[in-house]
């Protein structure tokens, strides 16, 4: 009746300005958006100016997902009335919704400087969490939380951040908010899970993921998480479970192939783990780790040509992997092409300057290139600093000693080479080369060792 009586009225009515917009309302509550639009159209007709005429046509043609239309109506909102937040606001959400953030952020900032809007505040925190500016998307969700808090998204979204900035312990506390306010989420269960599982409380950890799948039984993350615990753990036979229920559920995952091919990687079944790693890239050629995997493989079955090119691969993919670097200059070490596999660790070391084995490999093909050997050696020095317990950096740097004339420092190399590990026959061997520039007795002594430990390898 009402509906009747308002479209009487606009017949009726010379100016039908607020009738055409209470009918646009009503269109746009019943989700007739093409008749409300037109009912807007013929009201700004009447109304140029009209702030309510822009904003609710904007609404509708957004609804419509005419985006660039619904964001020149927010605009033309916006300027009629500058300190209208409603415009910037509606305007920022079309600007996510087009990609673009940055206009987005931009508008989001002019509401909050209007109003202090908690809205906003979620709307902002959330766009900086999806750009990857954890550090402002946690400011603005905690100011949304002193609004909004019995919501449990909201929680969820900030613990998400305190995840991504690494501040975990913040974040398990977020995500227990989140818990209270809904049991029966079963994401939020996950998410926990896995902050705990970085934390390596696997305890913890399994009892989330449990309670994920009681909750939600196709939760295929859960049952991934599970599996790369169980591994961790040395429980293939648990993991491979894990792994291969995930694939049943949604054979389609390529986190769950990689995860069961690096266990048939660790089991050495190397045919099957190289059928899953090629089925993953399948589903994600893109993705630099699983080409790096599926070269640790092939180098597996002994195919190094092809492991190098993976490793390539991988790198091609993502440039910044030091993983994929170390693994070509391995490669490249292999076949003797020192000169190559030296620039792949320089690579390797710059994007990952706390991984020592780099250096310790770096420092042997400097040695062997017979390049820089102080370089080489301030590098043995800083690994062995790190590893005081590895046979192999005194072993090494016992072999640049002698070839720096210093025969003192090499035989207390090789002496402590020997102590750690004196079934080592490669350390009395070296021991014996080094010791037999001044002590013949002792090296034939060494070097008779050697015989000996090599007979029980």
């Amino acid at each position: 009746m009402a509906f009747e009586d308002i479209s009487k009225a606009i017949k009726i009515d010379p100016f039908p300005f607020n009738a055409l917009l209470i009918r646009a309302s009503i269109y746009n509550f019943k989700k007739l958006y093409s008749l409300g639009i037109e009912d807007c159209n013929e009201a700004l007709k009447l109304e140029s100016l009209s702030i309510c005429g822009y904003l609710l046509r904007g609404a509708m043609r957004f609804k419509l997902k005419q985006y660039g239309l619904a964001l020149n109506d927010f605009t033309m909102a916006s300027y009629i009335d500058r300190t209208c937040y409603y415009a910037y606001f509606n305007r920022a959400i079309t600007y996510q919704m087009i990609d673009e953030p940055e206009n987005a952020l931009k508008d989001f900032s002019t509401v909050l400087l209007l109003n202090d809007s908690s809205e906003a505040y979620k709307c902002r925190g959330l766009l900086y969490w999806q750009i990857g500016d954890y550090y402002n998307a946690i400011k603005d969700l905690e100011n949304a939380l002193k609004t909004y808090k019995d919501n449990y998204e909201i929680y969820c979204q900030y613990g998400l951040c305190l995840n991504s900035f690494k501040q975990y312990d913040k974040a398990i506390s977020a995500f227990d908010e989140a818990i209270k306010l809904n049991k029966c989420c079963d994401s939020l269960y996950l998410n926990r899970g896995i902050i705990y599982k970085k934390k390596k409380e696997y305890d913890k950890a399994l009892k989330d993921f449990s309670k994920t799948i009681l909750l939600n039984p196709n939760n295929v993350e859960a049952y991934i998480n599970i599996g790369y615990i169980y591994h961790e753990q040395y429980k293939y036979k648990k993991a491979m479970e894990m792994f291969s229920t995930a694939i049943m559920i949604k054979p389609e995952t390529a986190t769950a192939l990689e995860g069961r091919a690096m266990l048939n990687y660790d089991l050495k079944n190397y045919f099957s783990a190289l059928y899953d790693i090629s089925h993953a890239l399948e589903l994600d050629f893109q993705n630099a780790q699983y080409h790096n995997n599926r070269g640790i493989i092939y180098k597996a079955m002994n195919d190094n040509m092809t492991a190098l090119q993976c490793f390539k691969m991988a790198v091609y993919y993502n440039p910044d992997f030091y993983l994929a670097h170390y693994n070509i200059g391995i490669m490249y070490y292999i076949q003797k092409r020192y000169d190559k596999a030296l620039i792949s660790f320089n690579k390797a070391y710059k994007l990952k300057p706390d991984n020592y084995e780099i250096l310790l490999n770096r420092a042997v093909t400097r040695v062997i290139l017979n390049v820089n050997l102080k370089g080489a050696l301030n590098d043995f020095n800083i690994y062995i600093k790190n590893n005081p317990n590895s046979v192999y950096g005194y072993y090494n740097r016992a072999h640049l000693y002698k070839k720096l004339g210093k025969l003192k420092e090499a035989k207390e190399d090789s002496d402590r080479a020997i102590k750690l590990l004196p079934t080592e026959s490669t350390s009395y061997l070296s021991r014996g080369f080094i010791t037999g520039t001044s002590n013949t007795k002792e090296a034939l002594k060494d070097l008779a060792m050697n015989v000996i430990s090599s007979s029980k390898d």
